[in-house]
């Protein structure tokens, strides 16, 4: 029981490293290499101001606060990748809000990221819905005929973005990213086409890393509504034949924590073999 436990519980943070090796094989090339075949030469390295109509902030002037209007959203709002604007609790005036800029403005499809603090989230504008947000949280605003905003999100969300902004980011208490410098990340950006292929393949593997966790998450609910009592005599061996008997899905099925772990090693060895560099043929010296 406690070895089940053990191994259940450390599966979320493996899932959590596989992701970033999603995202690390998709943003380098590697997941779509067999795809592409030889043709890599179409990848071109820009930086992300030329993929974007603009890239903005909030409004660095403190806005009225009002009892309901427009919502306003803080780094909190959107700290979880989404945005959820039934959970604003902070308003502004309809006249603050129509006095902004256009590029300050979210429209469906853009991006946020967040530039202070908890820096380095990017998140989906996916609701026609009116708000705006603390100077905090950037705004990119994707050019959609060279660069699709769900490829976007998984470019700024990878560990090459993340190193990129750590590296920016100035200050003390409240390390900042400038807008100087995020507009200057430097990418490798493969056609539109390209950019599609991988974002399906992503998702393909962010769903199977979902499945696994929820199967996790049910799993570790049927062994934590185990009583104390029951517990302690399954450590002292009294109950290990009948808790078997009655919970085999948890020892040997396809939710126990050997096979969640065997699913999820699975998956990461396709994708180191994907990363291994080819081996140039060597020629043999002639005498």
């Amino acid at each position: 029981m406690d070895n089940i436990k053990t191994r259940l519980d450390a599966i979320p943070k493996i899932l959590k490293t596989f992701r970033q090796s999603v995202l690390a094989s998709a943003v380098s090339g590697k997941l779509t290499e067999e795809w592409r075949g030889q043709d890599s030469k179409k990848w071109r390295s820009s930086f992300l101001t030329n993929v974007c109509r603009s890239i903005s902030d909030g409004d660095h002037q403190a806005p009225p606060r009002s009892s309901d209007g427009i919502p306003f959203l803080v780094i909190s709002s959107v700290s979880s990748g989404e945005i959820n604007l039934s959970k604003v609790s902070r308003w502004v005036p309809r006249s603050y809000y129509d006095g902004l800029k256009g590029i300050r403005k979210p429209e469906i499809n853009d991006l946020l990221y967040t530039v202070t603090g908890s820096f380095g989230i990017p998140v989906i504008v996916k609701t026609n819905s009116e708000f705006c947000f603390q100077r905090h949280i950037a705004i990119l605003k994707p050019d959609h005929k060279v660069i699709d905003f769900r490829f976007l999100k998984y470019l700024l969300a990878s560990p090459s973005a993340f190193k990129m902004a750590d590296q920016a980011a100035k200050g003390t208490a409240q390390r900042t990213v400038s807008l100087t410098s995020l507009r200057n990340f430097e990418f490798q950006f493969p056609p539109l086409e390209e950019q599609i292929q991988i974002v399906q393949r992503v998702e393909e593997l962010f769903t199977f890393a979902d499945q696994i966790e929820q199967q996790v998450k049910n799993a570790q609910g049927r062994v934590n509504n185990l009583t104390q009592s029951i517990l302690a005599k399954a450590f002292r061996g009294e109950l290990t034949t009948q808790w078997r008997a009655e919970n085999p899905e948890l020892i040997t099925g396809v939710n126990s924590a050997e096979a969640l772990l065997s699913k999820i090693q699975e998956e990461r060895d396709a994708l180191k073999q994907k990363a291994k560099p080819k081996k140039k043929a060597t020629r043999k010296k002639t005498k």
